[in-house]
């Protein structure tokens, strides 16, 4: 499982290809990461919190890691999105220069607010982070086989 890491490491691929050697061959890898490209990457822009500069090193799109994946031999099984009201709030407190460091600074009720449309984006598929279920390519499989 890869949760909210793969993006901080200097060579994803190779990450991808470390755990592929360690997967069974009907295992699976779990990997959550922001995604740029969705509601809130086109709304808050710069200000968009899941940028994390200089912590992130990496953001992918959906089909950009997609590709990824499939770069290291993986399939995308299942694309499950699970943002939370961070992606509106967090970036909110961006935008105003409020340190995140700080917590979020909104009121309960907003957070509650929020949260039910972060689910709604999520059923949209348009969340901005999600966890994908990898399993071995069938071609992988054939190289793994004909090794």
């Amino acid at each position: 499982m890869l949760h909210h890491s793969l993006e901080h490491l200097v060579d994803p691929l190779a990450a991808l290809d470390a755990c592929k050697g360690l997967l069974a061959d009907d295992g699976r890898v779990l990997v959550r990461i922001p995604l740029a490209g969705k509601y809130a990457w086109h709304k808050y822009g710069v200000n968009w919190v899941q940028l994390d500069a200089p912590r992130h090193l990496f953001l992918y799109s959906e089909p950009a890691f997609c590709r990824t994946a499939e770069r290291a031999g993986f399939a995308v099984e299942k694309i499950l999105f699970d943002s939370t009201a961070y992606q509106i709030l967090g970036s909110e407190q961006v935008a105003r220069k409020v340190p995140i460091s700080q917590g979020l600074i909104h009121p309960p009720a907003e957070y509650l607010r929020v949260q039910a449309f972060a689910d709604e984006l999520n059923a949209a598929n348009d969340g901005d982070q999600a966890c994908f279920i990898l399993t071995r390519s069938a071609s992988a499989m054939r190289r793994k086989d004909a090794a």
